[in-house]
Parts: C-alpha cells; sequence; structure tokens
C-alpha cells in the first residue's frame, strides 16, 4: 500500500510540473508580447509629447493651437491603448492565478482524503494492536511448537510497531503539507483579490482617458468653430481679450490707488450692461476677488487680476439662471446656480463665459484662467451692487471708453463689474 501511494505521489509531481510549465510558458510569450506592444506605445507618446513641447516655444497661431490639440489627442488615444493592452494583461493574470488557485484547492481535497486514509488506517492498527496485547504469550511457550510460534510473535509485533511509526510520521508529514497548502491558498486568494482590484483601478483611469480624448477632441471643435478656422479671426479675438485684461487692470489701479470710494448698498443699481471697453458685445463681465483696499494696494501693477479670484457663483444666493456658453464643458439651459448668500449683479442672467480654467476660451488667455464670469439680459439690463461696500467707479477713467465698478466688501472681498455703459 505504501509503494502505491508514493507511485501516486510520483506521478502527481509529474504531472503538476507539466501543469506549470506549460501555464508558465503561455504565461511567459502573453506577457512578452504586451510588453513590446506597450513599449512601441510608450516611444510613440514620447514622440508626440516632445512635439507638443516643441510647439510651447511657437508663437501664438491658430495653426498652434490645432496642432496642440491634435497631438494631445493622439497621445491620450496611445495612452487608452496602452491601458487596455495593461488591462488585457492583467485579467490573463488573474485566469492563470484562478487556475493556480483551483489546482490548490484540488490538491487540498486530496490531502484531505489521504489524512482521512491515513487515519483509519492508523485507528485500525491501534484496534488491532490492543486485541494482540490482551493474549497472554505465556501458553505458547509450553506448547509443541510454542518457542517458534512466541518469537514470530514478537518479530510480528516488532515489525508492526515500525510500520506504526512510519504511518506516524506518514501522517504528520501530510499534516504539514496540509497546512503549507492551506497558507499557499490563502496567498493566491490574496493575489487574486489585488489583482482584480488594480483592474478596476485600470479601468477607471481607462474610462478618465476617455472622457479626456472626447473633451480634447470637443475643445477642438469648439477653437474651429468660434475662429472659424480663420488666423484673422483667431488673432483678433486674441488681441481684444488681451486689450480687455489691460483694460481692467489699468482702470482698476487709476481709480482704487488714487480715487475716492462712494458707500453703496446691496441691490442699489450701480450701471448698466453695455459693451463699452474692448468687448465683443454687450455684456457684463463680474468677477469676486479676495482683495481688501489694503491687500490690493499691496499689489504691483495688474498682478492683482491673476490672483485671488474665486468663483462667483460660489458666493451668489442659489438662483434659477440660464447657462447659454455653448461650451460642452458647461450646464445648458435653466439651472439653480450658487451657492452663497450675496445678490446676483442681475436680475435675469444668461450666462455667456463661465469662470475657470476648464472653459472652452481659454486660449484666448493664454491658457490662464477666466477670473470671471460673463453673463447678459436680454430684459432688465440693470447691474447692482451684490452686498453693501466702498464702490469706486471708472467712468471713462483711462480716456478709452472703458467703464466699471470696483466695490470691496466686508470679510475683505471685492467685486468687479466691467462693459457697462
Amino acid at each position: 500500500m505504501l509503494n502505491i501511494q508514493k507511485v501516486f505521489s510520483i506521478l502527481t509531481v509529474l504531472i503538476v510540473s507539466v501543469f506549470f510549465v506549460s501555464a508558465i510558458h503561455g504565461q511567459e510569450a502573453s506577457t512578452t508580447d504586451a510588453t513590446a506592444s506597450k513599449t512601441s506605445l510608450e516611444k510613440k507618446i514620447q514622440d508626440y509629447q516632445t512635439k507638443l513641447d516643441d510647439l510651447g516655444n511657437q508663437k501664438g497661431s491658430l495653426e498652434k493651437e490645432k496642432q496642440s490639440l491634435e497631438n494631445q489627442i493622439i497621445i491620450t488615444g496611445y495612452k487608452i491603448e496602452s491601458a487596455s493592452i495593461e488591462i488585457a494583461e492583467k485579467i490573463k493574470e488573474i485566469e492563470f492565478l484562478t487556475d493556480d488557485l483551483n489546482f490548490l484547492e484540488t490538491r487540498l481535497d486530496k490531502i484531505v482524503e489521504s489524512i482521512s486514509s491515513q487515519e483509519e488506517i492508523f485507528d485500525r492498527r491501534i484496534r488491532e494492536k490492543y486485541k494482540t496485547s490482551r493474549v497472554s504469550s505465556i501458553p505458547l511457550l509450553v506448547t509443541s511448537n510454542g518457542f517458534s510460534t512466541f518469537m514470530s510473535k514478537v518479530k510480528y509485533d516488532q515489525i508492526a510497531e515500525e510500520m506504526d511509526k512510519s504511518l506516524l510520521g506518514d501522517m504528520r508529514s501530510t499534516q504539514k503539507s496540509y497546512e503549507a497548502q492551506q497558507g499557499i491558498l490563502a496567498d493566491k486568494k490574496l493575489e487574486i483579490e489585488k489583482a482584480k482590484q488594480v483592474v478596476e483601478n485600470q479601468k477607471a483611469e481607462s474610462e478618465r482617458l476617455k472622457n479626456e480624448f472626447s473633451d480634447l477632441k470637443k475643445q477642438k471643435e469648439s477653437l474651429l468653430e468660434i475662429t472659424k478656422n480663420d488666423e484673422k479671426k483667431y488673432q483678433q479675438l486674441l488681441d481684444d481679450a488681451k486689450k480687455e485684461l489691460d483694460q481692467i487692470q489699468s482702470a482698476a489701479s487709476v481709480v482704487i490707488r488714487t480715487g475716492k470710494s462712494v458707500s453703496v448698498k446691496k441691490g442699489e443699481t450701480i450701471g448698466t450692461m453695455g459693451n463699452s471697453g474692448f468687448s465683443t458685445g454687450a455684456h457684463l463681465h463680474f468677477s469676486i476677488y479676495q482683495y481688501s483696499v489694503e491687500d490690493f494696494n499691496n499689489y504691483n501693477g495688474w498682478a492683482w487680476y491673476y490672483s485671488k479670484h474665486i468663483n462667483p457663483v460660489n458666493k451668489l444666493s442659489p438662483k434659477s439662471v440660464t447657462w447659454g456658453t455653448g461650451c460642452y464643458l458647461d450646464p445648458s439651459g435653466s439651472e439653480t446656480s450658487g451657492k452663497g448668500d450675496w445678490d446676483w449683479p442681475m436680475s435675469s442672467p444668461v450666462i455667456t463665459q463661465n469662470y475657470g480654467n476648464n472653459t472652452c476660451y481659454n486660449w484666448m488667455y493664454g491658457g490662464k484662467s477666466h477670473p470671471a464670469i460673463d453673463m447678459v439680459s436680454y430684459s432688465n439690463i440693470s447691474v447692482k451692487a451684490i452686498a453693501d461696500g466702498e464702490a469706486y467707479f471708472c467712468r471713462n477713467c483711462l480716456g478709452d471708453g472703458g467703464n466699471g465698478v470696483f466695490v470691496f466688501h466686508k470679510g475683505s472681498y471685492m467685486s468687479v463689474y466691467w462693459h457697462l455703459r
């Protein structure tokens, strides 16, 4: 029986070896192909990233903007492809790990069967030994063949005892093997769970890249629509945006640093929506900053414009407003907007450009944030103070036709209203 068990064990080892060698070769071939594909994609991504970096050193133009977006689209596409390869590779790894797990579970079942069989044999041997021990050996010595039979019995007992010791050793060895295999099984299960989590993370990243890919294509479409794919119009829009920036910065410096303030009340009319200064059409350019008069005066020149601005929607009270930016990144139609408690500057606003660095128009500001929201109204075009404060009025203060108001509020806030009549 013991020889048969040994033969069975050897055959099992051989089968297992063949199984694992075959699996490992298959996994290695798959891994090699995936690695080669990823290496090729990484090289392409690096090449296009270099092109994208080189574009940053070129003079601003519509062609440069288009090429920059196109390169970003291509890079993102390659990243999606690379992510797909990594996901497929990890899923294949999970399949191999699951095969290992199934094999280990089968092996454990066999070990449990072996332990049960060994315990049964050992139990039978103990019972036989107990029965034999109750028979007296003295009568054997007084019979005709007693001494020979007695010696045979002693020899048999010695052999049985050796077999018992061997069986006990096998049982201990099998038990240790069982415990070791249980540890390996637990490790495999943990490894599979970790691999599954990696796949989930990779899928989430792949989804993010797909959304980014879609956004970049829409950005390119929006750019071509706004500029009509015309270099002159593109340059004109850039020039207008720069002039607007310079005008607001200069006006603030003049009236706040050298002018006098006027107290205004919340809801008080301080102007009328217009298209004064450098504007592409009648609208209100409205922004909020975290400045007191003292803070503002500590900034040299125009540096204040791109510093300490906050999203106006976070300070204005919830209100149903119309979003009509025409940008895929923004809401569309009527939506409740506002998270604060200040009044809106216009009673029936339509948002035409959103705040922040994720709009369809950031290219007009050299990639910088748009520190305001632009709005229009097709009914009441009065512009009102959002809260009590000290107002500084610019009425063609630069001699270039620009009109606006800068109001300082409690809590070190400043609101800006520009393009007024």
